[in-house]
Protein backbone atom coordinates (compact mmCIF):
# COMPACT_ATOMS: atom_id res chain seq x y z
CA UNK A 1 0.00 0.00 0.00
CA UNK A 2 2.93 2.46 0.20
CA UNK A 3 3.71 2.22 -3.79
CA UNK A 4 1.95 5.18 -5.49
CA UNK A 5 0.13 2.76 -7.96
CA UNK A 6 -1.51 0.30 -5.45
CA UNK A 7 -4.77 1.46 -3.48
CA UNK A 8 -5.18 2.08 -0.47
CA UNK A 9 -9.21 0.61 -0.24
CA UNK A 10 -7.44 -3.21 -1.35
CA UNK A 11 -5.59 -3.10 2.07
CA UNK A 12 -7.90 -0.93 4.43
CA UNK A 13 -11.65 -0.80 4.86
CA UNK A 14 -13.77 2.18 6.46
CA UNK A 15 -11.15 4.50 5.44
CA UNK A 16 -8.53 3.22 7.66
CA UNK A 17 -5.12 4.03 7.09
CA UNK A 18 -2.12 2.63 8.65
CA UNK A 19 -2.03 5.33 11.38
CA UNK A 20 -5.60 4.97 11.72
CA UNK A 21 -5.76 1.01 11.83
CA UNK A 22 -2.99 1.44 14.59
CA UNK A 23 -5.02 3.80 16.77
CA UNK A 24 -8.18 1.55 16.18
CA UNK A 25 -5.92 -1.80 16.98
CA UNK A 26 -4.69 -0.55 20.18
CA UNK A 27 -8.23 1.61 21.66
CA UNK A 28 -9.30 -2.47 20.89
CA UNK A 29 -7.08 -3.49 23.15
CA UNK A 30 -7.54 -1.46 25.63
CA UNK A 31 -11.15 -1.55 25.70
CA UNK A 32 -10.47 -5.95 26.40
CA UNK A 33 -8.07 -4.82 28.87
CA UNK A 34 -10.79 -2.83 30.88
CA UNK A 35 -13.60 -4.95 30.23
CA UNK A 36 -11.47 -8.24 31.65
CA UNK A 37 -10.73 -5.98 34.85
CA UNK A 38 -14.16 -5.24 35.26
CA UNK A 39 -15.35 -8.79 34.79
CA UNK A 40 -12.74 -9.91 37.29
CA UNK A 41 -14.14 -7.11 39.52
CA UNK A 42 -17.65 -8.17 39.12
CA UNK A 43 -16.10 -11.87 39.86
CA UNK A 44 -14.55 -11.45 42.67
CA UNK A 45 -17.59 -9.49 44.24
CA UNK A 46 -19.95 -12.06 43.51
CA UNK A 47 -17.70 -14.26 45.20
CA UNK A 48 -17.54 -12.36 48.50
CA UNK A 49 -21.32 -11.66 48.27
CA UNK A 50 -21.53 -15.10 47.61
CA UNK A 51 -19.06 -16.18 51.12
CA UNK A 52 -21.36 -13.60 52.52
CA UNK A 53 -24.63 -14.82 52.59
CA UNK A 54 -23.32 -18.67 53.13
CA UNK A 55 -21.65 -17.25 56.16
CA UNK A 56 -25.22 -15.67 56.97
CA UNK A 57 -27.00 -18.81 56.00
CA UNK A 58 -24.86 -20.71 58.33
CA UNK A 59 -25.02 -17.84 61.37
CA UNK A 60 -28.37 -18.20 61.02
CA UNK A 61 -29.29 -21.75 60.72
CA UNK A 62 -27.14 -22.29 63.99
CA UNK A 63 -29.37 -19.45 65.46
CA UNK A 64 -32.41 -20.44 64.80
CA UNK A 65 -31.00 -24.38 65.77
CA UNK A 66 -30.15 -22.91 69.04
CA UNK A 67 -33.15 -21.10 69.60
CA UNK A 68 -35.29 -25.11 68.67
CA UNK A 69 -32.79 -26.58 71.15
CA UNK A 70 -33.62 -23.92 73.87
CA UNK A 71 -37.63 -24.15 73.19
CA UNK A 72 -37.14 -27.55 73.66
CA UNK A 73 -35.47 -27.41 76.91
CA UNK A 74 -38.13 -24.89 78.14
CA UNK A 75 -40.72 -26.96 76.78
CA UNK A 76 -39.38 -30.53 78.48
CA UNK A 77 -38.56 -28.41 81.99
CA UNK A 78 -42.28 -27.58 82.04
CA UNK A 79 -43.29 -30.98 82.02
CA UNK A 80 -40.49 -32.20 84.59
CA UNK A 81 -42.32 -29.43 86.80
CA UNK A 82 -45.98 -30.52 86.26
CA UNK A 83 -44.86 -34.14 86.52
CA UNK A 84 -43.11 -33.05 89.98
CA UNK A 85 -46.45 -31.20 90.99
CA UNK A 86 -48.20 -34.00 89.93
CA UNK A 87 -46.25 -36.07 92.04
CA UNK A 88 -46.86 -34.16 95.47
CA UNK A 89 -42.85 -32.87 94.69
CA UNK A 90 -43.54 -29.25 94.76
CA UNK A 91 -41.16 -26.79 93.59
CA UNK A 92 -38.94 -25.08 96.39
CA UNK A 93 -36.27 -23.82 93.40
CA UNK A 94 -32.23 -24.10 94.05
CA UNK A 95 -32.37 -24.18 97.92
CA UNK A 96 -34.76 -27.77 97.80
CA UNK A 97 -38.38 -29.21 97.67
CA UNK A 98 -41.38 -30.98 99.32
CA UNK A 99 -42.26 -34.28 99.98
CA UNK A 100 -45.81 -35.40 99.65
CA UNK A 101 -45.49 -36.26 103.73
CA UNK A 102 -44.28 -32.66 104.05
CA UNK A 103 -40.63 -33.35 104.71
CA UNK A 104 -37.94 -31.14 102.66
CA UNK A 105 -35.36 -32.99 100.34
CA UNK A 106 -32.29 -30.69 98.34
CA UNK A 107 -32.41 -30.94 94.33
CA UNK A 108 -29.30 -32.15 92.97
CA UNK A 109 -26.90 -29.27 91.70
CA UNK A 110 -26.85 -30.52 88.25
CA UNK A 111 -31.13 -29.30 88.44
CA UNK A 112 -30.34 -26.13 90.00
CA UNK A 113 -27.94 -25.53 87.69
CA UNK A 114 -30.24 -26.01 84.21
CA UNK A 115 -32.53 -24.08 85.99
CA UNK A 116 -30.39 -21.15 86.32
CA UNK A 117 -29.04 -21.45 82.49
CA UNK A 118 -33.02 -21.75 80.61
CA UNK A 119 -33.73 -18.48 78.80
CA UNK A 120 -36.20 -15.93 79.31
CA UNK A 121 -39.35 -16.54 77.66
CA UNK A 122 -38.83 -13.07 76.70
CA UNK A 123 -35.91 -14.09 74.99
CA UNK A 124 -37.28 -17.11 73.04
CA UNK A 125 -39.71 -14.78 71.66
CA UNK A 126 -37.21 -12.28 70.95
CA UNK A 127 -34.79 -14.34 69.06
CA UNK A 128 -37.60 -16.09 67.15
CA UNK A 129 -39.29 -12.62 66.04
CA UNK A 130 -36.00 -11.48 64.80
CA UNK A 131 -35.70 -14.84 63.15
CA UNK A 132 -38.63 -14.59 61.29
CA UNK A 133 -38.54 -10.88 60.33
CA UNK A 134 -34.82 -12.25 58.69
CA UNK A 135 -36.24 -15.12 56.95
CA UNK A 136 -39.57 -12.45 55.29
CA UNK A 137 -36.00 -9.83 54.33
CA UNK A 138 -34.91 -13.37 52.57
CA UNK A 139 -37.62 -14.08 51.29
CA UNK A 140 -38.57 -10.93 49.40
CA UNK A 141 -34.73 -11.06 47.88
CA UNK A 142 -35.89 -14.39 46.39
CA UNK A 143 -32.85 -16.02 48.39
CA UNK A 144 -35.06 -17.91 51.49
CA UNK A 145 -32.56 -19.90 53.37
CA UNK A 146 -30.63 -21.67 50.89
CA UNK A 147 -29.63 -19.04 48.84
Amino acid sequence: WHKPESDITDYFNYGFNEDTWRLYCQRQQEIRQEQQGINRTKQHESMQAQAVANDTSSAEMKLIQHALNLKQQQQMNERMQQMNAQAGLGGGGIAGGQMHDGSQFAQQPFVAQQQMMQPQPQQLQMNIQRLQARLQQREAMGMGWDG
